[in-house]
């Protein structure tokens, strides 16, 4: 095969290997213009379990990158803004005040910690065996997930080793409770999927209509 029939024979067997249709069952693949080329299985399927595995742990990675930040971010927090309890940062629009929070995110169910904890804890292993047995094929999906689980095992762990979640981001041009770096994720990996799920849903309600038309 020459440079051009050998991308097209490449870009064929990644499109197999995507689609995860069993190459087993395919002895031959003729390209246009050449011969017969038989493929090799067992190489292809390789290649497609080892780019799922490095899928998952790229995954994996980012979900302890993010925990980690979050909790070096309240490590700080604790250590310098605890001992003067507020700091002006864009006056007017946002500040640092240092808050123990008790409850989920934005202060809500305060008096439910141990709850709040088993329950959270259910969600993060839940969403821990979808991205590590592939369940979530869609990249934007999975983004999402790690956003979500990265926030909310951040604050579990404060959870679980103080008794309290660290807050310290004030909104100070409305009424709104304060919050941390973990709240930032699980709320927008949340709304960007339930977002996403509308979108979707219009989407496939306009092709069905078009569909019948």
């Amino acid at each position: 095969l020459d440079t051009l029939g050998l991308q097209g024979f490449s870009n064929t067997i990644q499109y197999f290997v995507d689609s995860d249709i069993n190459l087993n069952k395919i002895k031959y693949i003729i390209p246009i213009g050449y011969h017969p080329v038989k493929l090799a299985p067992k190489a292809c399927l390789n290649q497609g379990l080892l780019q799922k595995i490095m899928s998952v742990l790229i995954s994996f990675i980012s979900i302890a990158v993010l925990t980690a930040v979050d909790q070096v971010i309240k490590f700080f927090v604790e250590r310098y803004l605890q001992p003067i309890g507020s700091v002006e940062f864009i006056n007017g629009f946002i500040g640092w005040n240092y808050v123990r929070n008790t409850g989920a995110a934005f202060g809500s169910f305060s008096q439910s910690t141990t709850l709040l904890s088993i329950v959270t804890g259910i969600v993060i292993l839940a969403g821990i065996v979808l991205i590590a047995t592939k369940k979530i094929k869609s990249k934007f999906y999975l983004t999402c997930a790690v956003m979500v689980i990265s926030g909310g095992l951040g604050n579990l762990i404060d959870r679980v080793l103080k008794g309290y979640v660290v807050d310290f981001i004030e909104v100070q041009f409305t009424d709104f409770a304060v919050f941390n770096f973990a709240d930032i994720l699980v709320t927008v990996g949340a709304i960007a999927i339930m977002i996403y799920v509308i979108v979707d849903m219009f989407r496939e309600r306009k092709k069905t209509g078009e569909k019948h038309e």
